[in-house]
């Protein structure tokens, strides 16, 4: 019974999702970002800046790799700062408590619709980025690209997926931090503000702090790599680093929306 709760729960996160204008309007921007990111690679491919290495099919692992602690996190702040304060601030989240759901069950399906959400938006960064790549730098070469390695179409294209996959462990683990202001405050403009503004400061502790640099989750965006070669001690503490993140956020979410009042 909890388990068709939990997902009547989730579908109607992911319906409001949808219905967003927000999504679309940020999926535009990252498509014509795209754009002038393959065109500006092409004429640097024709100057042999790049030594041509760089093809429409790797270029969607090229942007991916480029972009994700950058533009694509910027991204996920955005479309997920909502989560909570939006229905906070319009009074609809008392409205969906009402209903025959507990809160874990509630912000469990928030959680989860967090994540598919950023896995749809990779989904949809792939296609754009080939189509991009394909424009102005053509389909030749190979889906991954390497002066050392040698690797065929199909498996390039399998490690390009599976790349975009595991791409989401570390945007997951940020996405943690957004829902955790998205929790507290009622604006969502405060939690996208506050969002971008512990972005600035992981980078500032990073360059003044050096030792801290492996506690931070932003210095562990390239985790992705190890798809691409041998895993080695960095990516396990990466990965519990990340690991870390999710568990603790997670927690603190749900202890704090559970103690929350939200009915008076």
């Amino acid at each position: 019974m909890e388990m068709i709760k939990l997902l009547k729960a989730l579908k109607n996160e992911m319906l409001k999702i949808f219905k967003s204008k927000k999504l679309y309007i940020v999926l535009v921007i990252l498509f014509l970002y795209q754009l002038l990111m393959a065109y500006g690679t092409s004429q640097l491919a024709k100057e042999e800046i790049m030594f041509g290495f760089i093809s429409g099919l790797s270029f969607p692992l090229f942007f991916l790799s480029e972009s994700i602690s950058s533009l694509i996190l910027l991204f996920c702040i955005v479309l997920i700062s909502g989560t909570i304060s939006d229905e906070n601030n319009e009074g609809t989240l008392k409205l969906s408590l009402i209903r025959p759901i507990t809160r874990n069950e509630f912000f469990t399906a928030k959680i989860i619709s967090s994540f598919l959400l950023i896995l749809f938006m990779l989904t949809i960064t792939f296609f754009t980025a080939l189509l991009s790549g394909a424009l102005f730098l053509g389909l030749e070469g190979n889906f991954y690209y390497s002066l050392g390695q040698e690797i065929s179409k199909s498996e390039g294209l399998i490690k390009t997926i599976f790349y975009y996959i595991f791409s989401l462990f570390p945007l997951a683990g940020f996405s943690m931090i957004i829902i955790f202001f998205s929790n507290i405050f009622k604006k969502t403009a405060l939690t996208i503000t506050s969002s971008i503004g512990i972005l600035f400061l992981f980078q500032i502790i990073s360059v003044i702090l050096e030792k801290s640099k492996i506690f931070i989750i932003t210095n562990h965006f390239d985790i992705s790599k190890y798809i691409f070669q041998d895993i080695d001690k960095d990516f396990y503490s990466s990965f519990f680093i990340i690991l870390g993140y999710i568990i603790i956020f997670s927690t603190i979410n749900f202890v704090y929306f559970n103690k929350k009042d939200i009915l008076n």
